[in-house]
């Protein structure tokens, strides 16, 4: 479940909480990558009120550790950050779950929600593992990993979805190499390009 934490540094976190059987707290997630404006001032302006004027981005962590499992915890827009999920699989992680609340995007079409949904889609498939995802007004269910969508709540719509998520070990090239994959490609491609030339030239 997610919900606002203070620290022992007395800085206010948005919190993913683990619990327990008996309703106690077994580990807390804090978000790293916080919503500009919305969690934060970039422009460091103070606060005018009681209220802390934002919160604080959390340290690196690794997955919270069940009794079965590890799950890899992202908060919201954290899902976007494909290198955040990538470290998460590589400390361990072998479930991905994204908590979330949609209700602050543009309602418009619905296309903002679907968006957002999309993104972890993308990051189940780069690391090969299910991802469960619940979202306040947002699209919340499963996706498999090679990135097939189950078990979905719309949008704007009241229920619960219950389904059937198996955790997965392997190791993908993306979680073993990242991006550097880009800059390997770049040189192919250069080459790629570069040996016509250069034998038109002889």
């Amino acid at each position: 479940m997610g919900a606002p934490r203070l620290g022992s540094d007395g800085r206010a976190h948005n919190s993913a909480y683990l619990l327990g059987p008996d309703g106690g707290v077994v580990g807390t997630y804090d978000k790293q990558r916080l919503v500009p404006f919305a969690e934060y001032d970039p422009f460091g302006s103070p606060s005018s009120g009681a209220e802390p004027a934002a919160y604080a981005p959390g340290p690196t962590t690794g997955p919270l550790a069940t009794a079965t499992m590890r799950l890899g915890t992202v908060i919201c827009y954290e899902a976007l950050f494909p290198r955040l999920v990538r470290q998460l699989v590589r400390q361990g992680a072998e479930l991905l779950v994204n908590i979330s609340n949609d209700s602050w995007l543009d309602g418009g079409d619905g296309a903002a929600p679907r968006q957002h949904f999309s993104m972890v889609i993308f990051r189940a498939i780069e690391t090969r593992r299910y991802l469960v995802r619940a979202s306040a007004s947002g699209v919340s269910g499963f996706v498999g990993p090679y990135g097939d969508p189950f078990a979905l709540v719309p949008s704007n719509t009241a229920g619960t979805a219950v389904a059937s998520v198996v955790p997965l070990h392997g190791t993908t090239p993306y979680v073993r190499w990242g991006d550097s994959w880009i800059a390997v490609a770049g040189l192919l491609l250069a080459a790629t390009f570069l040996r016509p030339l250069g034998r038109s030239s002889r």
